[in-house]
């Protein structure tokens, strides 16, 4: 009777909880007398309140509730219980009160759950290793129990109806969920499914279970029954029953429509008796039709019920800090104290509480009393009153402090109890006093029970003792045999199609037909197997019909089905099989999916729908809703891990079968698919995965290690093989008409996208899990060859095809919700710390100590993966339209990428991650480009070692290495505390750039842009109402902010990378013009936590010509024999921010060393450079990039100046030697040394500037000469032609400008001393050789072209007017950033104290180097003395600059001078101070601004009075210097020379390469020379844009000279310094305004005079009148007035009198200067004679006379013979007609010069004695002169 006892204390101690009015008493009675009838009950309406639910009931009815339960014959007879009619109400809590006793016992509950969750993993981890020990599995007394209750159980529960009312949260829109029961029943039957009464023992029970009409719903606009009386709503609630599909409610809108359910059960209680031929449980369940529904009316009152569930959960979190009303009046103070609260007791409390002393010791004594109190229970000693205080212990401590206190009083109650002896009735009563589950192993039935009640027990339900265990039964014995069938399986999503239907239709409908499920279990091996089966998959869309039903799909297209080569066979479309341990026990696991192959195709209508009815249409706070699913998903996440880990390594043996066959997607032309209509298909493959094979002639799949030959065969059956296989990956645009079906079986046909590729894929498991030397797993992949294809034609179709369909566009506006964070869930937290509880619980408890010390010592590192990838080949084919028609399939082949032989290894260990990855080669064709191997012409490829054969070569290889900070051997040498390291290298690249080959590519890439559509839409994104931003505002106030770590821990890392060769060549059609190579690059860069490092070295640079034949072949080469050309050390250092840096530590640390190097200036070679860069249009854009990379860069120079960064430059620069040879074949050339540049950084602390950092810049050993080299350009005479004297640089740089705003934040010095040319005669000649020879070559001329190249234009206004927007916007910050105050930014300051040239005569001495020269040779020396300039710029961007000179110096340095002669040619004015300066100039600009309206920029120039000394003789001198010296007539033949080699070179050139268009050949016209290649002055031959004036409308120009008194003297004889001279005298001033196209300009002339003087009382004269002897003219003064515009040009010359007087001393002086020059004059003539005498009377052709009246007649025959007539003739056609289209364009000018000139008189005077009188004279005034259009009328 103890069951009964039981039975009714249950009944007791829960219905009177539930049920109002229960009368216990009547109860006990019927329960004892085994008959109970409860009738019209009703439910408390805090039934709920235990649960934590925001619910209560509002209406609860129980009808009636029936228990039989025979007593007497409980063994044999049934058990009946009958309910018919519960109907409950539920309706929401609106208001939430505080209770805290319920909080403290929620928190209690939810912190002992806690406690007891990690108590069950623990023994779930026990249980795992007691199971791996004890294999026996009994057939136990309880499963006997279970299924002898099953067997007596008969019942019957009918009309169920649960409802939930929601008014409060839409209160606008009440809804209602509810489930409904029609029946459930299990009872007894005959074999044939009758029902019967069982009265006697049977070895089989059959029992009939079924559920009718179970079905759930959502109403939405629903009536609510809380408004009606309690038996209305209860009938209500009868009524709204279905009884079956067919028969259910029409106004209630059901999720899952009424289900039907029945299940057959045989029981057959003694299987041992039948030779188990029958399983004990054989169960078969029919389910008729499962109909899931939704519309967007019930998941929008899902999603609003969930919100207000959270807003429930965060009030009931905080209610408890509210303050009442009566204690607080004011609103706003109990808002405030209630915060305040809230955070101190929720945040801050809690810290500080931990930290008190008082709390410590308390804390400790709860523990001690917990501990004893808890042994005390476990060894059954508890009282009532300690198990209150351990209650109220359990409130105080944590869950750690919980679990290890439980854990080490288990661990002390273990040992005691296994020292004392067991009784029954000691177990009995601890099993009843802790609440055990029956089954608890302490409570042992079968030996507390006497024999009489076992017998009776046992004979019952069919046991037959612990000594039968399931380990007895046949192994193919199958004890349960559970199969579920379901017929139907459809799910309906429901929706209005337009916005003014009342009636919701099925948009989307899923149906899955004929579903089995098998499931069986075999005990005795432990085994179980299920098998899946699914007969069908279809989606069907929107019904094209509407009048249609709605149950039916004729008329709705078919989104998924199975594909019609698949559903013709009877096979299901997918079957699933797995099993445990089967029967061959070949395999422990096997795993079986077969699956036929899909189509899916995109229904635009449908898909849009869908997204429409699931689309939110307003804002819903649902933080709390998404944390709890977070929380869920992570720990089902976390738990599948582990059990997933745990089989992994539990399989040794999985037998595995998939087969999925392809499956496609179809997206269909408009969204909507037709046949014959343009179709994008893209086939997933078909996808197998089987166990491998493997050869072993015993048949056995394992042979033990000892068993095997050797290692390697060990090594080889360790492993269990997996291959998996993915084949026919395809890819296929059909356009219309075009079948993508016959291009799916034919596999690789023209509309082809991506050709039919595979994966192979094999898979290796290891059977061994701690072997530290095999891998886990082994991976080796595979991929045969990716082909790829694609054309401009195709591309643009697939674009219009991607346009053409209609995606789903959001209605509301655009909201950015907080993502879910991982530390903001609380949940999260739990399920890690379960883990991280348990183990740190462990590991300091007594039982776990001990393991853990053997495992200290670290063993090694375990392999988990060992993958090994390679990707044979990767081919990408663009092809071209072969005409602009893109309706047609007329494409051509047109550039080929080729990426060959792929290969990745990696390695997965404990603590480390090692990958190996290699590219061998990455070529780039030109399909339409032949190269000289007749194979398409490669621009990219990789220059393979053809010497080295043996070895794989690669064109990119990369190492790499991953490990953790945890790895034992992180600082030993193989880590080095280095976490990642990489290695990277690149053999040689070789790229060729050829001019046709690039205007090809680049007039593709215009056509394709051009083409492309230009979208207009706005992306803008619409604002949000301000309700919902203010919820968005209200919850992120509300939410708990999440700490992080601001600070995370740098990765270290360590990148070595070098790149052996990489080679460029420049070419065209014709010939190869440069060939570039880059040798050894490496670059290492480390980043530790202190520091990073970068490390760059460049070996060497050359560019060479191609031309074997060529004089100078390498262009740019490294001198001497350095290894490194250029070397870069970077150091950044990681300081902490409130760090103070000494003054000797630095943010970055930059060191440069650039060894010297050669550069050969030819300009043959710019000019073609030039042609290249030019024909593509690039220069330009090369120079507005690199504008535009400046502008942002000095605005990162401005940020790392805010942030005072410190930069510490060692630089030293070995600037280049550049040789400029006479010409391309010519030992002579011009040497420029460009000397050693340094730059150092230092910092000092200045007083008065802050933190000053200052830059150290030197410039030495800078020279010029002119050499004489041999073959091998080495130097074998040189002269010096500049000497330089250091240069220094000083920079400084205020790192905190914002402080010192009265000095420049960047000031510059600059000083350089001496800078002196020597040039000889023969010097100069070479130089202007230079400039005429090597200057004017030009191999262009001499290449051939078939066709005129068309010049690309590289750039778009669109872009260039984004790129000025850019710099216009850094101006504008630059300016913002420092407010409206101006301030000086920078401040250059240069000083050359002394510039000098000095000429000599004669040749200079080119046999030996540096030979000094023979100062006797000395001609002239030119020299300015102390140069200087200055410059300033402000925020504004106003600047000014300015310069000023010294003196100039000019003296004849000629040995034939005497003591008296005068030497000095030029030299400031006698009268003029001497420290004043002789020339000031000045620039200025200032920006608009408020005050001024217009920018302005002012130019102003002074030059002081000087004077200059001519001498003929001298000037004649100087003549021959410069006019003798320049190069001969031989300079023309030298010429026709070298065009002739360059026309040879050219030819040998074009024989060498090959490269060729793939085009018929075409015959040429007949001309003797060909078309040029564009030159940068040639014209285009497309019509140029009209180039707009560089005058700015909105700057205005201002330019002042003032030139004060020059005076230029004529000397009669040099020699004497005391000479007679004539002086001309005159002061200049000039004013230029220039506003757009308005130009003013006023010039005045002034004191202009000419008289005669003595050269000596001239020099020492200060009395003006005294110096002049006579006056030849009187001062005069003109003024010059000119203004022009657009429309206008003027000009008026206004002309004093003019005086001038002839008389003999002017005439006398006059004689004696030209008198100095008849010497050299007569030297000159005998030369003249001596050569043509010879030639004089030598007959010669009329021809070959040179005769100035017949060359221009020669040129043009010459040139009318060289050229085609025809073309000629067009030609002078196009001059025509472009000169009349010229002269149609111009606009009316008006011209006009004004010229008056007051008076002219000259006068002829002879000399009387001392005094002079005139005799004759000549007179004019009032001369006027009018000239007006002269570029017209006068020209024409």
């Amino acid at each position: 009777m103890v069951l009964a006892n039981l039975v009714v204390y249950l009944l007791d101690k829960y219905l009177s909880d539930y049920i109002e009015n229960l009368d216990t008493k009547k109860l006990k009675i019927d329960l004892w007398n085994g008959n109970v009838v409860l009738e019209n009950l009703y439910l408390k309406s805090n039934a709920l309140a235990d649960l934590n639910l925001p619910v209560t009931i509002s209406i609860g009815y129980l009808q009636k509730l029936t228990l039989q339960i025979p007593w007497t014959n409980l063994y044999t007879h049934s058990t009946k219980v009958t309910i018919d009619g519960l109907f409950v109400l539920v309706i929401p809590k609106t208001e939430v009160e505080y209770d805290a006793q319920r909080d403290a016992k929620e928190k209690h509950e939810a912190k002992m759950k806690e406690v007891r969750k990690v108590e069950k993993l623990r023994k779930e981890k026990e249980a795992e290793k007691n199971a791996k020990g004890n294999d026996k599995n009994n057939d136990t007394l309880l499963e006997r129990m279970q299924l002898q209750i099953i067997r007596n159980l008969e019942l019957s529960i009918r009309n169920i109806h649960i409802v939930y009312e929601d008014k409060s949260t839409k209160p606008n829109h009440p809804f209602s969920f509810g489930i409904t029961l029609n029946y459930i029943s299990l009872h007894t039957t005959t074999p044939d499914w009758k029902s019967a009464v069982l009265k006697e023992d049977t070895p089989l029970i059959h029992k009939l279970g079924e559920l009718s009409a179970l079905s759930i719903y959502w109403n939405t606009n629903a009536k609510s029954r809380t408004d009606l009386a309690r038996d209305d709503a209860i009938n209500s609630l009868k009524e709204k029953i279905a009884i079956d599909n067919q028969h259910a409610p029409s106004d209630i809108s059901y999720i899952l429509r009424p289900l039907n359910v029945k299940a057959r059960i045989v029981l057959a209680m003694k299987p041992r008796e039948e030779d188990f031929k029958r399983p004990m449980f054989d169960i078969k369940v029919d389910l008729d039709e499962i109909s899931l529904n939704m519309n967007r009316d019930q998941y929008s009152d899902l999603l609003d019920l969930l919100e207000f569930l959270g807003y429930l959960s965060v009030q009931s979190k905080y209610i408890k800090y509210h303050v009442k009303k009566e204690l607080v009046e004011k609103k706003t103070l109990r808002n405030w104290k209630f915060a305040y609260e809230a955070i101190v007791n929720e945040e801050i409390r809690p810290k500080f509480d931990c930290y008190k002393w008082e709390n410590i010791k308390a804390h400790l004594k709860r523990c001690r009393e917990y501990r004893t109190l808890h042994y005390q229970k476990l060894i059954g000693k508890l009282t009532q009153e300690q198990k209150t205080r351990a209650e109220e212990l359990e409130k105080k401590l944590d869950v750690f402090n919980l679990t290890y206190i439980r854990r080490s009083a288990e661990i002390e109650a273990r040992k005691k109890e296994e020292q004392e002896p067991k009784t029954w009735r000691r177990n009995a009563s601890k099993w009843w006093n802790r609440n055990q589950p029956k089954d608890h192993p302490e409570l042992n039935l079968e030996k507390d029970m006497s024999l009489e009640e076992k017998k009776k027990l046992y004979d019952a339900i069919g046991y037959e003792g612990e000594d039968t265990s399931t380990s007895t039964y046949p192994e193919e014995y199958v004890d349960i045999d559970f199969a579920i069938r379901l017929n139907m399986l459809d799910v309906n999503i429901w929706s209005k199609i337009n916005e003014h239907d009342t009636q919701f239709r099925v948009i989307a409908r899923g149906v899955i037909p004929d579903t089995s499920l098998i499931f069986k279990r075999r005990p005795a091996t432990d085994a179980l197997a299920i098998h899946v089966d699914l007969g069908s998959f279809q989606v069907f869309g929107i019904a094209t019909n509407s009048s249609q039903s709605e149950l039916l799909n004729d008329s709705r297209p078919v989104l998924v089905r199975p594909s019609a080569l698949s559903s013709t066979n009877q096979q299901k479309f997918l079957q699933v099989e797995f099993e445990t341990n089967p029967l061959d026990k070949k395999s422990d696991y096997r795993v079986k999916v077969v699956s036929q192959s899909l189509e899916i195709k995109y229904n635009a209508p449908t898909i849009n729908k869908l997204a429409e009815c699931f689309e939110s249409n307003a804002y819903r706070n649902l933080q709390g809703v998404k944390q709890v699913a977070y929380s869920t998903y992570t720990d089902v996440k976390h738990r599948s891990f582990i059990l997933m880990k745990h089989n992994i390594e539990k399989i040794k043996v999985l037998d595995i079968y998939i087969d999925i066959q392809s499956s496609y997607f179809l997206l269909p032309v408009n969204g909507v698919y037709q046949d014959n209509a343009a179709t994008i298909c893209m086939d997933l493959g078909h996808l197998t995965l089987k166990r491998g094979t493997k050869s072993n002639d015993s048949g056995e799949e394992f042979v033990p290690a000892k068993e095997t030959k050797d290692i390697k065969d060990a090594r080889e059956k360790s492993y269990t093989q997996f291959k998996l296989k993915l084949e026919d990956i395809q890819l296929i645009y059909a356009n219309q008409n075009e079948s993508w079906e016959n291009a799916r079986k034919e596999k690789n046909t023209r509309i082809h996208l991506i050709q039919p590729m595979e994966l192979e894929l094999d898979v290796d498991k290891c059977i061994y899990n701690d072997d530290a030397v095999l891998p886990a797993w082994k991976v080796a992949g595979n991929i045969p060859s990716v082909d790829l294809r694609l054309s401009d034609t195709r591309l643009f179709r697939i674009m219009q095809h991607i346009q053409s369909i209609p995606f789903p566009k959001s209605k509301t506006s655009a909201i950015v919700q907080a993502p879910v964070d991982a530390e903001s869930v609380p949940a999260q937290s739990l399920v890690i710390n379960t883990e991280e509880t348990l183990e740190a619980v462990e590991g300091i408890t007594s039982a776990k100590k001990t393991k853990e010390k053997k495992k200290k010592e670290f063993k090694g590192q375990l392999t988990q993966l060992e993958a090994m990838f390679t990707l044979d080949k990767i081919d990408l084919h663009i092809d071209k339209a072969a005409n602009e028609i893109l309706d047609k399939d007329n494409d051509e082949p047109f550039l080929c990428l080729t990426l060959e032989s792929i290969n990745a290894n990696t390695k997965i260990k404990t603590f480390d991650m090692e990958l190996n990855a290699s590219l061998a080669n990455f070529i780039v064709y030109h399909q339409q480009f032949i190269g000289k191997d007749n194979q398409p012409l490669r621009l990219l490829s990789a220059q393979l070692d053809k010497q080295n054969t043996t070895e794989k070569q690669k064109l990119v290889s990369l190492k790499f290495l991953h490990t953790s900070q945890k790895n034992p051997l992180f600082s030993s040498s193989t880590y080095n505390e280095i976490e990642n390291r990489a290695d990277v290298h690149f053999s040689k690249l070789v790229v060729t750039l050829q001019l046709e080959v690039l205007l090809s590519i680049f007039k593709f890439q215009d056509s394709l842009m051009k083409k492309l559509p230009k979208h207009s839409t706005d992306y803008q994104t619409k604002e949000p109402p301000k309700e919902e931003v203010k919820a968005i505002e209200n919850n992120e106030k509300t939410e708990k902010p999440v700490k992080k770590n601001d600070t995370p821990a740098t990765t270290s890392f360590k990148i070595n990378a070098d790149l052996e060769e990489f080679r460029i060549i420049l070419a065209s059609k014709q010939a190869r013009l440069f060939d570039i190579q880059v040798q050894g690059i490496k670059a290492n860069v480390s980043k530790s936590s202190e520091k990073t490092l970068v490390n760059l070295i460049l070996s060497d640079l050359c560019v060479f010509d191609p031309y074997e034949g060529a004089r100078y072949r390498k262009i740019v080469s490294q001198q001497g024999d350095d290894k490194d050309l250029l070397r870069i050390d970077l150091s950044l250092f990681n300081y902490p921010v409130e760090y103070k840096k000494p003054l000797d530590i630095y943010d970055c640390d930059v060191k440069v060393e650039f060894a010297k190097a050669n550069i050969v200036f030819l300009f043959k070679h710019i000019d073609v450079l030039l042609g290249f860069l030019q024909t593509l249009n690039i220069t330009k854009s090369a120079l507005d990039l690199a504008s535009t990379q400046a502008d942002a860069a000095y605005e990162q120079v401005l940020k790392l100046q805010e942030q005072a960064f410190k930069v510490h430059f060692d630089i030293t620069f070995n600037a280049p030697n550049i040789i400029i040879p006479t010409n391309s074949y010519s030992d002579e050339a011009l040497l420029f040394d460009l000397g050693r540049l340094t730059l150092l950084t230092r910092f000092y602390d200045d007083p008065e500037r802050s933190l000053v950092e200052q830059q150290n810049v030197r410039l030495e050993n800078v020279l010029a000469s002119r050499v004489k080299l041999n073959h091998d350009n080495n130097i074998l005479g040189e002269i010096i032609l500049l000497e330089c004297a250091e240069l220094k640089i000083l920079i400084n740089r205020l790192l905190f400008p914002e402080k010192i705003k009265t000095e420049p934040g960047v000031s510059i010095k600059v000083e350089w001393d001496l800078v002196h040319f020597r040039l000889a005669k023969g010097d100069y000649s070479c130089v202007m050789k230079v400039l005429m020879e090597n200057f004017t070559e030009n191999i262009r001329d001499q290449i051939p072209e078939t066709a005129q190249l068309e010049q690309y234009h590289y750039r778009q206004e669109e872009q260039e007017k984004e790129e000025e927007a850019l710099r216009n916007a850094v101006i504008k910050r630059q300016q913002d950033a420092h407010g409206g105050e101006v301030l000086q930014t920078v401040k250059i300051r240069a000083e050359i104290k002394k510039l000098a040239s000095t000429l000599y005569l004669g040749e200079s001495n080119l046999t030996v180097r540096r030979a000094p020269r023979d100062e006797s040779y000395k001609l002239a020396n030119v020299q300015i003395e102390l140069l200087e300039a200055l410059f300033r710029q402000q925020t504004d961007s106003s600047y000014k600059a300015m310069v000023r000179v010294k003196n100039f110096l000019v003296d004849d340095l000629r040995e034939t001078n005497k003591a008296t002669s005068v030497t000095r040619m030029m030299d400031r004015h006698f009268t003029v101070d001497p420290n004043a300066q002789m020339v000031i100039a000045s620039f200025e600009f200032k920006p608009k601004s408020p005050t001024n309206s217009m920018a302005l920029r002012q130019f102003s120039a002074q030059l002081e009075s000087l004077y200059i000394c001519i001498s003929l003789d001298y000037l004649m001198a100087l003549q021959d210097f410069f006019i003798s010296g320049l190069p001969t007539g031989n300079t023309e033949i030298r010429s026709h020379t070298s065009a002739m080699t360059s026309e040879k070179e050219i030819s040998t050139k074009t024989d060498n390469d090959n490269n060729r268009l793939k085009v018929d050949p075409r015959p040429s016209r007949p001309s003797i020379t060909a078309q040029k290649l564009p030159t940068p002055s040639s014209k285009l031959s497309t019509r140029q844009p009209p180039i707009p004036s560089n005058s700015d409308p909105e700057i205005e120009t201002r330019i002042d000279v003032i030139v004060k008194n020059p005076e230029i003297i004529l000397l009669e004889d040099q020699h004497n310094s005391n000479s007679n001279c004539l002086v001309l005298d005159v002061s200049l001033q000039m004013r230029m305004i220039i506003v757009g196209e308005d130009s003013k300009i006023y010039i005045w002339l002034k004191d202009l005079t000419v008289y005669s003087s003595n050269f000596a009382e001239l020099r020492d004269s200060k009395n003006t009148g005294s110096k002049i002897k006579y006056r030849i003219l009187q001062p005069a003064k003109a003024d010059v007035i000119v203004i022009m515009n657009n429309q206008q040009q003027k000009i008026n010359v206004r002309i004093s009198d003019i005086i001038v007087s002839i008389a003999p001393a002017a005439v006398k002086t006059l004689i004696g200067v030209t008198s100095s020059l008849g010497t050299l004059q007569a030297n000159v003539v005998e030369e003249k004679e001596k050569v043509n005498s010879k030639s004089l009377f030598t007959p010669k052709t009329f021809k070959d006379s040179g005769l100035w009246y017949i060359k221009e007649y020669e040129e043009k025959q010459a040139k009318l013979e060289s050229t085609d007539i025809l073309k000629t003739v067009k030609e002078e056609e196009d001059k025509m007609i472009e000169k009349e289209e010229k002269i149609e364009a111009q606009t009316v000018l008006i011209q006009q010069l004004i010229l008056t000139l007051e008076t002219i008189q000259i006068k002829l005077e002879v000399g009387l004695g001392s005094v002079t009188k005139s005799v004759v004279a000549i007179c004019l005034s009032n001369l006027i002169a009018d000239v007006k259009n002269w570029t017209t009328d006068v020209c024409d």
